[in-house]
């Protein structure tokens, strides 16, 4: 009996003990052949070979797979994709890598995966790196500092061609140095005087926005809970946005640092904002946060509306369902044109990657109001 040391499914090892008789080589084959698609032969097509089908030059074919199309006939790329499709060429990245200056591969890093955010931001990037023919090295810093810079390390170890970072501070000097010599572009958080190109959302609005709202409901005072200020520069945007328009509004506001794990920090401080006398409107500056909050308003039967108002910086399917006034921030677009730049400067041979495009890209959120942010109080006659 022949074993294989991959996890394959139960009929690829039926289909490699079957050919056994054949010799386990060819066996692999076939299942290469399953995994991969298109046919498979002992010996593996080259770019000459390809290009003596295709009736072409190398150098077209080395320039499809590098997904310049540009200077070549629609007619010519098809043909060319129908050839590798039936062949099952697979290009050898390494090797292409050591004779070009690319390896196809794209870093990113992400500072908190458990955000919901960022993994609709994830699904994006990568969709468009699949298209433009790049695979990506993801990694996540956990909101730490230290394995933000392992993580730096780790991707120009792999030689990547571009970063995509959501950082968590403290390493400005190092993503500028590597800045100089390979494009880098940040995710929703920017890092002050480095002038790298950023792409976020017009958060000073959208907390305008909420605020105006809720002065309107006439809430007695306005809580921002946030996780720590010093690890992410949106949030002391926002924190500082918040204070800013609350003292132009003559709204009396409060910002409260607060890790959403620990339910006991959480529940004091609640108990202590919560009143009969007057009525709190919070505000939770991602899913964490309000998560942590509905624990709490659920422990104590809090009524929302009636006791406290409630409005959380993120916005997913589910909001809708409860009734959370909610900032919808558009994590597709932000995506999008975060890998939209990147590619250009890639292309371009752009280090910094912001030559000849905006260095800050504000992608427009919305701000939905929904039954959480009503004052009822003010309805009662």
């Amino acid at each position: 009996m022949i074993f294989s040391p991959f996890p394959f499914s139960n009929h690829l090892k039926y289909d490699i003990i079957k050919k056994s008789n054949r010799g386990y080589l060819t066996g692999i084959f076939e299942i290469k052949k399953k995994l991969l698609g298109g046919s498979f032969s002992m010996k593996q097509l080259t770019i000459k070979d390809i290009a003596a089908q295709a009736n072409v030059s190398t150098t077209t074919i080395s320039r499809f797979l590098n997904g310049k199309y540009d200077s070549m006939s629609l007619e010519t790329k098809t043909r060319i994709e129908q050839i590798i499709k039936e062949s099952g060429y697979r290009p050898n990245n390494i090797a292409r890598s050591l004779k070009s200056k690319y390896s196809r591969l794209i870093g990113v890093i992400i500072s908190d995966i458990s955000n919901p955010f960022f993994s609709t931001l994830l699904d994006t990037i990568n969709q468009r790196a699949l298209k433009a023919g790049y695979s990506l090295l993801i990694s996540i810093s956990n909101n730490s500092a230290s394995s933000e810079l392992k993580l730096l390390r780790k991707h120009l170890d792999n030689s990547v061609d571009g970063l995509l970072i959501n950082t968590v501070g403290g390493n400005n000097e190092v993503i500028s140095q590597i800045s100089q010599s390979l494009p880098v572009v940040l995710l929703d958080r920017d890092i002050e005087g480095l002038g790298l190109p950023v792409v976020t959302s017009n958060n000073r609005q959208l907390m305008e926005d909420i605020l105006l709202h809720l002065k309107e409901e006439q809430f007695d005072q306005v809580v921002l809970l946030t996780e720590a200020l010093d690890t992410s520069s949106i949030r002391k945007l926002r924190a500082d946005a918040f204070q800013e328009i609350c003292a132009r509004l003559d709204f009396e506001g409060k910002v409260f640092e607060i890790e959403p794990k620990n339910r006991k920090q959480i529940e004091k401080l609640t108990a202590a904002l919560v009143s009969k006398d007057r009525i709190t409107a919070f505000i939770a500056a991602n899913t964490l946060v309000l998560q942590a909050l509905l624990e709490q308003i659920s422990k104590k039967g809090w009524q929302i509306g009636s006791d406290l108002g409630i409005v959380s910086f993120d916005d997913f399917p589910w909001s809708s369902f409860i009734g959370i006034s909610s900032v919808q921030q558009d994590s597709v677009k932000i995506g999008s044109e975060a890998f939209k730049i990147l590619l250009n400067a890639i292309n371009t041979d752009n280090a910094s990657g912001k030559k000849g495009s905006e260095c800050e890209k504000i992608v427009p959120g919305r701000f939905h109001i929904r039954q959480s942010s009503i004052n009822k109080k003010r309805l009662e006659p």
